[in-house]
């Protein structure tokens, strides 16, 4: 256990996969949810992300909708004149 004096947090994803593949049983538990915790937290920030731009796009097609609705209202009221 001399390579588990660092914390996991602190340990970089390269020692938490040598740790997993050295199979030292009172490691390969942390390391393996250490490594899954920070799949998760980097998966989390890219859904927030899309989240965030999905809201975007829907505000910007809900203002071209209203657009297209005052255009095509002004071009059918100049037809009926």
């Amino acid at each position: 256990m001399n390579n588990f004096e660092k914390k996991l947090e602190d340990a970089s994803e390269e020692d938490l996969k040598s740790w997993i593949n050295e199979r030292q049983h009172s490691v390969v538990v942390f390391a393996s949810d250490e490594l899954t915790r920070r799949r998760l937290v980097d998966l989390q920030r890219k859904i927030e992300h899309l989240d965030k731009t999905t809201n975007k796009l829907n505000v910007i097609v809900i203002i071209l909708t209203i657009v297209m609705i005052v255009l095509t209202s002004v071009l059918v009221w100049q037809g009926l004149k």
